[in-house]
């Protein structure tokens, strides 16, 4: 479990890191539906690649090794935000940093996260109802 703490740590510093270079975000900005699903893609892509580095780094044991592949995770998200389409990276932190000011964008961006988990995968056949 330390590890997947080490990750999340030098995931939320990465990220505050670049947030800091960002102007500061109105609390009041509002953001079109467009903005907020391409952001619930990006995000939903960032935490599927968290998920993978952080089972890859319960099975290293030096601090050097860690570093590495917390160093390599956090790139490779930067990369996954940068190549989502119709967001930025600048444009996800913004958005990132309003929900975590303004609960009710936290509800809308999670609410739509949550409707994206529950779709089927593309190849994936949707189970019947009964």
């Amino acid at each position: 479990m330390r590890f997947s703490k080490t990750l999340a740590t030098a995931t939320a510093t990465a990220a505050l890191a670049l947030a800091t270079a960002l102007p500061a975000v109105a609390q009041d900005a509002e953001y079109s539906d467009e903005q907020i699903e391409a952001f619930a893609e990006a995000a939903l892509d960032v935490a599927e690649i968290r998920d993978a580095y952080a089972a890859d780094l319960a099975a290293v044991e030096s601090e050097e090794e860690q570093q590495a592949l917390v160093d390599e995770g956090n790139e490779a998200m930067i990369g996954a935000i940068e190549e989502s389409p119709n967001i930025t990276l600048d444009e996800y932190l913004e958005i990132g940093e309003a929900a975590a000011e303004n609960p009710e964008l936290g509800e809308q961006i999670a609410a739509m996260i949550n409707e994206m988990s529950d779709e089927p995968m593309m190849g994936e056949e949707e189970a019947p109802m009964e």
